[in-house]
């Protein structure tokens, strides 16, 4: 097992890649092969011949084999769900599964090589993808799946006068989860809340709970905020989550942040972890995948930033185009093997955003140590943009005061500057205005209409439970 950090960046996900699934390699000499440069398959199995190698990929599933008789010069698993020893491999501890309902084919078993991760799928039920997902069933995935489930919650982003019912429902459901899950699966609370305000009231509401667990996933800290763009995530997805971890810090053991894990937001996590804001953090995300899906490549900088790149794919012939030193790269060579199979390029991301979340540790460490200046360690992560960098830096100083000093000393201390950063950006509904009330377009009122009607589900279904049981 990989050793324990304070913070673990998880990729998302996982079982969205090809079960079962592998790279071979067998090393000859194929440049006068009537076949060069083209692909063959047969039974699950795909042969491309490359003018000093030829490269096979399949997976093993139910209609097809990819069993040959030929003697590979080298292999890589890349099934990432069913094979979780192939995400250790590329450095990592965790893993996070899909929903059960949306990822049955490839779902997911407890293994000796990784700790897994699943959502409960609740942001199906916000986006209309599903319109019900019963708790004892999900505790039974749980059950024979994963390590860590995320509780049942019901997001209702934009809907802040919803979410404290939405809360009285999660809760029944998870406590209804917790009387179905074997002792070796641990279920995580979350906690949402779009402004400081409803933060702080779901976070009160949660903490009297009697039956909770001891791990916390937190929700909705770096939203895309159209009143603000990425100043305003910034500045309230820092606010929001050190609020968070410094209001329940006692109560939980473990936290994972939901979806966030920018590399400002991966330095964030390190910097007031030395300080003892929270004991471990995760964080989830897609971001190897998605690129890998559009046909792009992620690199990186090559400059000691602590950023990724997403480029095309070069759709020519050149070897090792992309210079990348990575298992991967050096097994395939030949990137136009990353136009044709996005989960080779999806293998090869793992492997870069490893080294970047490396990178971002040695940077934050060398900050510490007082080897590189705050201005440093913001451009680093911050991006191309320089207006950005006194947004980041103020979240830093934010951030590290709040670890130390406590969340209230350093609200009084910072807001000042951090509203003047946001300054002609704020309407209603975000995270220094007064009111909360929004203007809603049709999509949202259609949203808001299926809110109510899944959150009158379960209001219902809890309403049948208990009175079976009073019978």
């Amino acid at each position: 097992m990989i050793p324990e950090r304070p913070f673990q960046y998880v990729p998302a996900t996982i079982t969205g890649s090809m079960p079962n699934s592998f790279v071979a390699i067998k090393y000859e000499n194929n440049t006068k092969h009537p076949m060069l440069w083209k692909r063959t398959r047969f039974d699950g199995l795909t042969t491309n011949r490359y003018p000093d190698r030829t490269l096979y990929t399949g997976a093993s599933l139910q209609r097809t084999s990819s069993i040959s008789n030929i003697e590979y010069d080298e292999i890589m698993l890349t099934g990432l769900s069913t094979q979780c020893e192939s995400l250790k491999t590329a450095g990592f501890r965790y893993g996070m599964a899909s929903p059960h309902h949306t990822s049955a084919a490839a779902e997911t078993r407890r293994n000796k090589h990784i700790k897994l991760f699943s959502d409960s799928g609740g942001f199906q039920l916000l986006s209309g993808a599903v319109e019900f997902i019963d708790p004892i069933e999900l505790a039974e995935y749980y059950n024979r799946s994963i390590d860590y489930g995320v509780g049942l919650d019901i997001p209702v982003f934009g809907h802040n006068d919803m979410l404290m019912r939405m809360i009285e429902v999660m809760l029944k459901n998870n406590r209804l989860i917790r009387k179905h899950l074997k002792p070796e699966v641990s279920l995580y609370d979350v906690s949402h809340g779009s402004t400081l305000k409803t933060r702080q009231e779901f976070l009160e509401r949660l903490l009297k709970e009697k039956d909770l667990g001891d791990a916390l996933a937190v929700g909705g800290i770096a939203q895309n905020y159209k009143d603000g763009g990425q100043p305003t995530t910034i500045i309230s997805g820092t606010i929001n989550m050190m609020y968070t971890l410094l209001r329940s810090k006692g109560t939980f053991k473990r936290y994972h942040i939901l979806g966030t894990t920018s590399s400002f937001f991966q330095a964030l996590y390190w910097l007031i972890q030395e300080y003892g804001a929270a004991p471990h953090i995760t964080a989830d995300s897609t971001s190897y995948i998605l690129p890998a899906a559009n046909n792009l490549t992620v690199t990186n900088r090559m400059t000691g930033d602590c950023r990724l790149v997403s480029t095309e794919v070069p759709k020519d012939i050149r070897p090792y185009s992309l210079q990348c030193a990575c298992p991967v790269c050096n097994m395939v060579k030949y990137p136009l093997a990353y136009v044709h199979y996005a989960h080779i390029n999806s293998y090869h991301n793992l492997f870069t955003i490893n080294e970047n979340y490396k990178l971002i540790e040695t940077m934050c460490r060398e900050f510490l140590d007082g080897k590189i200046s705050m201005r440093v360690l913001a451009e680093a992560v911050g991006g191309p943009k320089q207006a950005i960098l006194p947004v980041m830096e103020a979240a830093f100083k934010f951030g590290m005061h709040a670890a130390k000093k406590g969340f209230k000393d350093a609200y009084e201390k910072h807001s000042p500057m951090l509203k003047h950063l946001v300054r002609g950006k704020v309407q209603s509904g975000s995270l220094f205005s007064r009111t909360q009330e929004v203007q809603l377009n049709e999509t949202q009122q259609k949203t808001r209409q299926r809110l109510d009607t899944v959150l009158t589900k379960y209001e219902d279904y809890h309403k049948g439970k208990k009175k079976k049981s009073e019978k």
